[in-house]
Parts: structure tokens; C-alpha cells; sequence
């Protein structure tokens, strides 16, 4: 598939990814994502007065094994800000924004997530189809599991392992709109990995996606 392709071409991602809120701190303007994250509005003006709610406790944490659970400890130790599933739905949301501009050729967009190296990957790959006349749709169907299958803490570098399984369709058309391959009525489950790190000690509060490789699903 296309979409593996890059993957695979790709050995270390950067993503310059700016919404810091929704990768697992909160620094004052979860306001404006609230519709993002919450899945009712408040309801009333005394709910909204209420004071943010701090990271949610590790035993709260869902799918997670002995050893993720302890690296999630030792995180919070170093950062009692960051809190898993917000930075898991942060994580989804630049997964599929990568996969969207890719399809679309939205370099400008690339070129706001990714380091200049790897968007110089992603803009030849674009350049290439275009040349030949290709069109590339895909469609992310949905997440059928989204696990943090590792947590470890390196002096103040966290790096957070998350093991995407998705449902994708595609479809690749000639210059003519003739379908050159396709993923037909068939939805495909695939398997990627992404490893993300950031210094807990940086003023910058970014999360580096470090690392992508795919699985047979």
C-alpha cells in the first residue's frame, strides 16, 4: 500500500506538532479544544468555574501492563501535568493529519509537522505522483485500537511507544481519473508504531515523533 510505503521509507519522523494541550500538558488554554476533548458541553456556569481537573491517576489508565504503568509513574513524578489519554487523543489527531496531507499533497501542512528532512521525503513522494498524473484518496476509516505499549524514562527524556491499529481504504487514479489501484471494497487494518520523546526539562513543550515502523496485520 502507499501509505506503508512511506511509512516504511520514513525511519525517523519529526513532528513539530503545536498543540501542546492536547499532547499531555495543560498550560491554561484547554478552552479553546474543550469540543476537541470533552465529550459533553458544560452545563452550566458553575461547572465552568470549577477547576481543571489534574492528570488522570494511573490506576485510571486503561490497557496498560506492569511496565507501562510504572514508566507512566515515573513520567508523572518528573511531569505531574502530563496525563496519557489526553496525550493519546493529541497523538491520534497528528496521525491523522499526516495521513490526510500526504493524500491531499498539502505540502504547507507537511511542512508544519514535519522536520525539513522528512518533509523533503514526503514533498518528492508528492512530486512524483503529480509528475506522473496520480491522484492519491485515501480514507482513515477508523481506529480499531490505539495502545501505549511502552513508556520509558532516560535521565529527563521520556519516550512514549504507541501501537496504531487503523481501518484504511484507498484509491489511486490516473490523470484520466482511472483506477490504478485501489483497496476496493476491502478495508485495510493496518499496524503502525510510533515512538515519541521529549525532554521534560525543555521549555519547549513539543513531543518528537521519533521513530515509525509497521506491522503485518
Amino acid at each position: 500500500m502507499m501509505l506503508q510505503i512511506i511509512f516504511f521509507a520514513v525511519v525517523t519522523l519529526v513532528i513539530a506538532y503545536r498543540l501542546y494541550t492536547e499532547l499531555g500538558n495543560k498550560n491554561g488554554t484547554e478552552d479553546q479544544h474543550a469540543q476537541d476533548w470533552q465529550p459533553h458541553p458544560l452545563e452550566s456556569q458553575e461547572e465552568e468555574q470549577r477547576p481543571a481537573p489534574g492528570p488522570r491517576p494511573v490506576e485510571d489508565a486503561p490497557q496498560l501492563d506492569d511496565s507501562v504503568r510504572s514508566g507512566l509513574q515515573s513520567l508523572q513524578s518528573k511531569d505531574p501535568a502530563f496525563d496519557l489519554p489526553t496525550f493519546v487523543g493529541g497523538a491520534k489527531a497528528a496521525f491523522e493529519m499526516v495521513l490526510n496531507a500526504f493524500s491531499q499533497g498539502d505540502r504547507e501542512t507537511l511542512k508544519s509537522l514535519l522536520a525539513k528532512d522528512v518533509y523533503q521525503n514526503f514533498e518528492q513522494a508528492i512530486a512524483s505522483r503529480e509528475a506522473d498524473g496520480h491522484q492519491l484518496e485515501t480514507s482513515l476509516v477508523g481506529y480499531k485500537d490505539v495502545t501505549v505499549s511502552d513508556i520509558e524514562l532516560e535521565n529527563t527524556t521520556a519516550f512514549i511507544t504507541l501501537r496504531f491499529v487503523t481501518e484504511q481504504g484507498f484509491v489511486l487514479r490516473d490523470k484520466d481519473g482511472g483506477i490504478l489501484e485501489s483497496s476496493g471494497a476491502q478495508i485495510d487494518e493496518v499496524v503502525d508504531i510510533w515512538t515519541l520523546a521529549r525532554d521534560l526539562k525543555s521549555s519547549d513543550p513539543n513531543w518528537t515523533l521519533i521513530a515509525t515502523d509497521s506491522e503485518e496485520a
